[in-house]
């Protein structure tokens, strides 16, 4: 089930129940807000609640599978997923639809690919979409592969297509161990200030230096580090969480929230804005 907490992240209400009745849906696999509209993905409908009136107004059939976040750009909901219906060939790709009282779901034609480099299984096309609002650009992380999009907003086109930048001596690992670094996982994504992009990865050779001496190897592999980037995906910053988390959002540019699939607790971190004053001078010099 869904349910609201408070500002104390105590139980408020229950806004969904998973089932098959008109106000319930099937199994939830992810939740986005657009506005004043919660989309609650089901398996296989999408229902939409309206957070101002805290009354569901819609509960469709959704043609797409692997559902990204839902953003909005230009009025016109925007997803990564494959389609599911669709009878040609099957491809991961960046979906446009609208939302119609009468007509339901309107799924428009233009598509944007978003094949990886590599050929993987369905179930590893997962990731998040960002919607940089002081960029004209979407980005869409892959959840697995350590890469990433970035599309134009007014053209849908592709402006690249990378890999996500490792933040340690990329040569230096290579030398001593032969292989290239263990480092593909984007746990987490959310925008912050409008500009930044904040990921949260599987930690890598960065932080091999063990400093605490007393350290057990497997707590090495499963901390989890949260890094920054510019709108141009360059390194901004680095920092690792005191406890490792599988998820996090950014609330209102103040705050971490953090939680672990495997951890009935969550946690939240206050952003220190005078590293952000720094990062912000060292992007626009001129203007200090």
């Amino acid at each position: 089930m869904l349910v609201a907490l408070d500002k104390k992240l105590k139980f408020k209400k229950i806004i969904v129940k998973e089932g098959g009745a008109p106000n319930e849906i099937g199994r939830i696999f992810g939740i986005s807000i657009v506005d004043s509209l919660l989309f609650v993905q089901g398996s296989p409908e999408l229902l939409i609640y309206n957070l101002h009136s805290q009354k569901i107004i819609a509960k469709h059939r959704f043609a797409f599978d692997m559902v990204s976040q839902i953003q909005k750009v230009n009025d016109v909901f925007v997803c990564a997923a494959i389609r599911r219906d669709s009878d040609e060939e099957e491809y991961f790709c960046l979906h446009q639809f609208k939302f119609d009282k009468k007509l339901g779901l309107v799924h428009l034609t233009k598509q944007t690919q978003l094949e990886p480099d590599m050929e993987v299984d369905n179930f590893l096309l997962t990731g998040h979409l960002l919607n940089l609002p002081a960029k004209n650009s979407l980005f869409f992380v892959f959840d697995w592969l350590g890469e990433y999009y970035e599309i134009d907003k007014t053209t849908y086109k592709v402006k690249q297509h990378q890999k996500l930048p490792y933040f340690g001596d990329v040569k230096k690992f290579i030398a001593q161990s032969s292989e290239l670094p263990p480092y593909y996982q984007a746990y987490g994504a959310h925008v912050l200030h409008d500009s930044l992009l904040v990921i949260l990865r599987e930690v890598d050779f960065e932080t091999t230096s063990v400093s605490n001496p007393n350290e057990k190897q497997v707590e090495k592999t499963v901390r989890k580090r949260v890094q920054i980037y510019n709108s141009k995906l360059q390194k901004i910053g680095s920092q690792l969480l005191p406890i490792r988390a599988t998820n996090i959002k950014i609330i209102d540019n103040k705050y971490l929230f953090a939680s672990h699939l495997n951890d009935e607790k969550c946690y939240i971190y206050e952003i220190n804005q005078e590293l952000l004053s720094s990062i912000a001078a060292r992007l626009h010099p001129s203007a200090r």
